[in-house]
C-alpha cells in the first residue's frame, strides 16, 4: 500500500458512500448520525448516494431532514445511476443492484465525474468543495481502494453484511483454489440424461454429445463420465467438439437462445433441457417484462448507510460534513417514501447533502448481463471527468460546491473503489452491509477452487456435502449454504471472477466497517481481522443509533424506500403477547404464486396469528386474484382464516414491529439487517433464504446460534411451513426464546457505554475527526 499522509485540511471531512439499497443506506445513515453526534460537530459528513435513493429518503424517511437540520456540517450529495424509478417491487432487483453498482464504480473511476469530485472534495460545486479526509465506503465497492489512493484520501470500508457472510465471501478465492467452486451443473445433468437415454432406449438409438473444446478438456481432466460412456456404449455414444472462439483466458458467457431459429432452419425438432430449478427458470422467463418496470428496492444497504451518516453527523464536531452519494432512482424513492433525507437535510444543514449519479445507461436500455452491469458502475467510477468520480473526489460535480473529500465510505460491493480512491488520493473505508460470515466465504472462494470444493454437482445429495476449506466454519458449512453463483460448472464464471476481484481488493481499504458486534461472531472472525486489521464493528447499527442518539425523534425516523402501512401496529396492540408470527421476505426477494399459496395455507393451517408483509411486485407471476383487495378467487378457508387471525400489509415499519410485545416469531428471508433486528428484539426466526448472504446467515442462525429454524427455499410446502411455525411458536418456543433473549442482552451490552460496539464507534469517529487514515 502506498505510504503517504492524508491531505491536510482545516477540518475533518468524511464522505459516506453506501450501496444504493435499503440495508446499507440505513446502516450508513445511522453511522453518519453517530459520527456527527460523538464528534460534537467538529467533523463534516457528506452522504453520497444516488438521486433515486435520495428521492426515496425524502419521500419516506425523516432521517435526511433531521440530520441536515441538527447538523449544519452534514449534507447529501447525489449522483445518477440511470435507473428508472417505479413504486412497485421488482423480482429482478438483484440484477438492478449490480447494474447500479457498475454505473457508480464507473463514475468513481472517471476523472472529472461528479461522484469522483464528491469523494475527493465532498462536492462537485467549487464553492462547497473542502478536502475530504476520509471515505467510508461500502465494502462492495472494490474499486474504491484504487480510487481513494488516487485521490490520496484514506478509505475505510463499511461491511453491512454479517461477519459470517463476509468471511464466506473472503474465502471465495480459497474455495476456487480448493475447487469447491464452482459447482458442476448443466454438463453433469446433461451427461446423466445421455446415460439414461442410452441405457433405456433400443440399441438403434445413438447419442452425439456436442460441446466446446474448453468443456471437453475439463471433462477429460476432472470427470470419468465421458470415458465410461464411450466405453460402455461404443459406437452408440461419441463426443463431437467445436471451437468456442475464445482464448484460453476468456470466459464463455452466452446461452443457447438462438437454437430455436437454428433448429427451424435445419428442420430438426428441438427440445430444451433446463438444468436450473423451475422457479429460477420462471424468473429468467419473466425478465423482459420485469425490466420494463425497472425498480431498485434495495432497502437494506441504503438503510444502513443513512443510519451511519446520521451517527457520524450527530457524534462528530460541526466541522464534519457528509455527502451521501446514490443513484437517481434510489434518491427519488427516498423522496417519495422516506423522511430520512429531509430530516438529515433539515437537522444538519449545510453539513449533509445528497449527490446523485447516473448508472451509465439510457432510460430505454435494459442491460441483463451481470458482468456488464458491474463493468458499467466500475467504468463510471474510473472514468476521468465523470460525475460520480467528481463527487467521490470533491463531494460534488458542481464547481461552486466542490471541496476536498477527506474520506470515502463505500459499500463493499464496489470493488473498483480501491483504485478510484487511490487515484483521488482519498482514504477509503468499506462498509459491507452483508453478513461477516458471508463476507468470509467470499474471501475463501479462491481456496475452495484450489482444493476442488468447487465446482460441485447441483443436486440435493451434492448440496448437503460439507465444505471444509473455510476456516472457522468447517463443522457446519454445506454447499447449499454458499451463494447461488457458486452453482456454476465453469470456474471462469464472470460472477465468480467478480467475487474473486472483490476478495482481493476489499482488504486494501484503509478501514472496514461491519454491522455486527464482537460477541456475536464465531471462530472465523479472527481470520477476517487478520486480513482487515483496521476493523470497526459498530453493530447492531440501528440499536447503536437509538442508544447514542437518545432523542424522541429516533422513534419517528424512517429510512424506508417503501410506503409504510402503520395500521398494522394498532392491529398488533390488540393481540396477546408473543402470539404473532411476523412474515416478511424483505425489499428484494420474490416468490411465485404457487409459493405464495403454500405459505398462505401453512400460515392458516398452523392456527397462529400472523402479520404478513406482501410487497407490491413481490409475486413473480401474480394474477389479480392474489391481490389482497380482490379475494374472490382465493379459497374460502384462506380468506376466513386471514380475517380471524391475520393482517396483510404492503410494507411495515419492521423495527417497530419486531419490538412489539405481540411478536413471537419472524419468518424472514434472513437478510443481515432483518437478522440483526430480530436478534436485538429477542425474536426467534424461521429462515427462508433466497440469495447473497442469506443462505449462510440462515445456517448460522439455525446451527450455530440455534435461535431459529432453516427452511429450504425449494421445499416451502404448506406442510413444511405449518410444521415449522408450530415448532417455533409452540413446541420449542421456550427453548428458542431463552437463547434469543440471551443474544438480545449481548447486543444491548455491546452498544452500551464501554461496550465493544460503543468503543468501536468512538474509535471510528476519532479516526474520522483526526483524519488519521493514511493512504
Amino acid at each position: 500500500m502506498e505510504d503517504f499522509v492524508t491531505k491536510k485540511t482545516t477540518t475533518p471531512h468524511v464522505v459516506i458512500f453506501p450501496l444504493p439499497i435499503q440495508g446499507p443506506v440505513n446502516c450508513m445513515l445511522k453511522l453518519a448520525h453517530l459520527i456527527l453526534s460523538l464528534s460534537r460537530a467538529t467533523v463534516s459528513v457528506t452522504f453520497l448516494t444516488t438521486t433515486s435513493i435520495h428521492n426515496r429518503l425524502v419521500r419516506h424517511s425523516n432521517a435526511a431532514a433531521r440530520l441536515v437540520h441538527s447538523y449544519p456540517n452534514f449534507r447529501f450529495e447525489t449522483v445518477s445511476d440511470g435507473l428508472v424509478e417505479h413504486d412497485d417491487g421488482d423480482a429482478q432487483g438483484a440484477l438492478k443492484l449490480v447494474e447500479s453498482t457498475i454505473a457508480l464504480e464507473r463514475q468513481a473511476q472517471e476523472e472529472g465525474s461528479k461522484l469522483r469530485a464528491v469523494l475527493g472534495h465532498g462536492s462537485a460545486e467549487p464553492e462547497l468543495m473542502t478536502p475530504v479526509t476520509c471515505v467510508l465506503a461500502d465494502g462492495f465497492y472494490g474499486c474504491m481502494v484504487d480510487v481513494a489512493k488516487e485521490l490520496r484520501v484514506p478509505l475505510v470500508y463499511i461491511e453491512t453484511i454479517s461477519p459470517c457472510g463476509l468471511w464466506t465471501y473472503l474465502c471465495v478465492p480459497n474455495m476456487v483454489r480448493a475447487r469447491d467452486l464452482p459447482f458442476q451443473g448443466p454438463i453433469n445433468c446433461t451427461l446423466k440424461l445421455a446415460d439414461l437415454i442410452l441405457s433405456l432406449s433400443p440399441a438403434t438409438v445413438s447419442v452425439t454429445f456436442l460441446t466446446t473444446n474448453y468443456t471437453r478438456r475439463r471433462l477429460l481432466l476432472h470427470s470419468n463420465t465421458a470415458a465410461r460412456l464411450e466405453h460402455d456404449y461404443e459406437p452408440r455414444f461419441r463426443f463431437e467438439t467445436v471451437p468456442d472462439g475464445l482464448g484460453p483466458d476468456d470466459n464463455p458467457q452466452a446461452f443457447y437462445g438462438c437454437m430455436v431459429d437454428v433448429a427451424k432452419e435445419l428442420r430438426v425438432p428441438l427440445v430444451y433441457f433446463e438444468t436450473i430449478s423451475p422457479c429460477c427458470l420462471w424468473t429468467f422467463f419473466c425478465i423482459p417484462n420485469m425490466i420494463q418496470a425497472a425498480q431498485l428496492p434495495f432497502q437494506g444497504p441504503i438503510n444502513c448507510m443513512l443510519k451511519l451518516a446520521n451517527l457520524i453527523l450527530s457524534l462528530s464536531p460541526a466541522t464534519v460534513s457528509v455527502t451521501f452519494v446514490t443513484t437517481d432512482f434510489i434518491h427519488r424513492r427516498l423522496l417519495l417514501h422516506s423522511n430520512t433525507a429531509a430530516r438529515l437535510a433539515h437537522d444538519y444543514r449545510p453539513r449533509f447533502r445528497f449527490e446523485t449519479v447516473h448508472d451509465g445507461f439510457g432510460p430505454d436500455e435494459n442491460p441483463r448481463n451481470v458482468s456488464l452491469l458491474t463493468m458499467s458502475l466500475e467504468a463510471q467510477a474510473q472514468a476521468e471527468g465523470s460525475r460520480l468520480r467528481e463527487v467521490l473526489g470533491f463531494g460534488s460535480a458542481e464547481d461552486e460546491m466542490k471541496k476536498p473529500v477527506s474520506c470515502i465510505i463505500a459499500e463493499g460491493l464496489y470493488g473498483c473503489m480501491v483504485d478510484v480512491a487511490k487515484e483521488l488520493r482519498v482514504p477509503l473505508v468499506y462498509f459491507d452491509t452483508c453478513s461477516p460470515c458471508c463476507l468470509w466465504t467470499y474471501f475463501c472462494i479462491p481456496n475452495l477452487l484450489k482444493v476442488v470444493d468447487l465446482p460441485f454437482q447441483d443436486d440435493e445429495e451434492g448440496l448437503d456435502a460439507s465444505i471444509t476449506s473455510v476456516p472457522g466454519m468447517e463443522t457446519y458449512l454445506r454447499r447449499r449454504d454458499l451463494p447461488s453463483f457458486c452453482h456454476a460448472y465453469d470456474p471462469n464464471n464472470p460472477v465468480i471472477q467478480l467475487v474473486l476481484k472483490e476478495a482481493q481488493e476489499f482488504p486494501k481499504a484503509q478501514g472496514h466497517i461491519l454491522n455486527t458486534f464482537d460477541e456475536l461472531e464465531g471462530d472465523y472472525f479472527a481470520h477476517i481481522r487478520a486480513l482487515c486489521p483496521n476493523l470497526y464493528n459498530i453493530g447492531p447499527l440501528h440499536l447503536n443509533l437509538k442508544s447514542r442518539i437518545q432523542q424522541e425523534t429516533t422513534k419517528s425516523i424512517s429510512n424506508s424506500l417503501w410506503q409504510e402501512d402503520r395500521s398494522c401496529l394498532a392491529w398488533l396492540d390488540a393481540q396477546p403477547p408473543k402470539s404473532v408470527l411476523f412474515v416478511s421476505i424483505g425489499s428484494l426477494a420474490s416468490m411465485t404464486k404457487d409459493q405464495l399459496m403454500e405459505i398462505w395455507h401453512g400460515l392458516i393451517n398452523s392456527k397462529s396469528r400472523f402479520l404478513w408483509v406482501r410487497r407490491p411486485g413481490s409475486i413473480i407471476n401474480k394474477d389479480e386474484d392474489t391481490s389482497q383487495d380482490d379475494l374472490e378467487m382465493i379459497p374460502d378457508d384462506l380468506v376466513e382464516g386471514t380475517k380471524k387471525r391475520g393482517c396483510i400489509v404492503s410494507w411495515a415499519p419492521q423495527e417497530e414491529v419486531l419490538a412489539h410485545g405481540a411478536i413471537g416469531g419472524f419468518l424472514t428471508h434472513c437478510g443481515w439487517n432483518s437478522t440483526l433486528e430480530s436478534i436485538v428484539e429477542g425474536v426467534p426466526m424461521i429462515c427462508w433464504p433466497f440469495y447473497v448472504d442469506q443462505q449462510v446467515n440462515s445456517r448460522v442462525v439455525s446451527e450455530v446460534w440455534k435461535i431459529g429454524l432453516d427452511m429450504n427455499k425449494d421445499n416451502c410446502t404448506r406442510v413444511v411451513v405449518e410444521e415449522l411455525i408450530k415448532e417455533l411458536m409452540e413446541t420449542r418456543r421456550d427453548e428458542f426464546s431463552k437463547r434469543a433473549d440471551k443474544m438480545a442482552k449481548l447486543a444491548a451490552q455491546a452498544v452500551a457505554e464501554d461496550g465493544s460496539s460503543y468503543n468501536s464507534l468512538n474509535h471510528l469517529i476519532d479516526d474520522i475527526v483526526s483524519m488519521r487514515f493514511s493512504i
